[in-house]
């Protein structure tokens, strides 16, 4: 988006709002790439290590994937946003270019 300056109005550079918007995907990608791969990393070590210790790390890591997903939903939020926030600006554009004839 732009910043307007003063007696300029409002606008938004979709083209920056879809780049945002294609940041957020590929972040939304990479986190969860990378969560499935720690998880992976964890149970084939769990594969062979027993006992208190292996029982705490498995809960704590857990807990902690827990975290992790809510992180990973609330990339998701925001990608959705951004492409709904484009959609109502390209529609907001449209309707004014059809009130002024154009």
């Amino acid at each position: 988006m732009t910043t307007p300056t003063p007696g300029d109005g409002y606008r938004v550079d979709l083209d920056h709002l879809d780049a945002v918007t294609a940041a957020i995907a590929g972040l939304q990608g990479f986190v969860a790439d990378s969560l499935a791969g720690l998880d992976a990393r964890v149970a084939a070590a769990h594969q062979s290590w027993t006992g208190s210790g292996a029982d705490k790390h498995r809960a704590a890591h857990q807990e902690w994937m827990k975290a992790a997903e809510e992180v990973h939903d609330g990339i998701e939020k925001m990608r959705a946003a951004a492409a709904a926030a484009h959609g109502h600006y390209s529609n907001a554009v449209a309707a004014n270019l059809k009130l002024l004839g154009r």
